[in-house]
């Protein structure tokens, strides 16, 4: 089990970052894997976004964020975040950081381009 330690910086980086970088994204974009995604990666950032890009193939921005903030939350409370009150900020305290991962990779790990109608629908509908 990785030392809590992780899990408090981790903690007071989300928490030191700007409230308005908490946005979810604009739901008018979409994000699509590039390759097969089958990257090692040392982030457990990037790890919970091509977790989501893999099971949905195209999937909105906002939506993407929202499920791999909840999918790291998940990781970081079983890994011992329960022990520095993790749980009292949800998953939204990883929004920041996953936003920041998911524009860092842009182009590299995956393509944010605006959704034509036709794809915001199959993606609400994936939903």
């Amino acid at each position: 089990m990785p030392p809590v330690r992780s899990v408090v910086r981790r903690l007071a980086r989300a928490v030191g970052r700007a409230r308005a970088a908490r946005a979810d994204g604009d739901p008018g974009l979409a994000v699509r894997l590039l390759g097969n995604g089958d990257v090692p990666s040392p982030l457990d950032e990037v790890d919970a976004i091509l977790e989501v890009l893999r099971r949905a193939g195209r999937v909105r921005l906002d939506a993407l964020v929202r499920e791999a903030a909840e999918a790291l939350y998940r990781s970081e409370l079983a890994r011992g975040g329960a022990n520095v009150d993790l749980g009292l900020f949800g998953p939204g305290i990883f929004v920041p950081e996953i936003r920041r991962v998911v524009d860092a990779s842009h182009g590299r790990l995956w393509e944010i381009a605006a959704m034509t109608e036709a794809a915001c629908a199959g993606a609400e509908a994936a939903r």
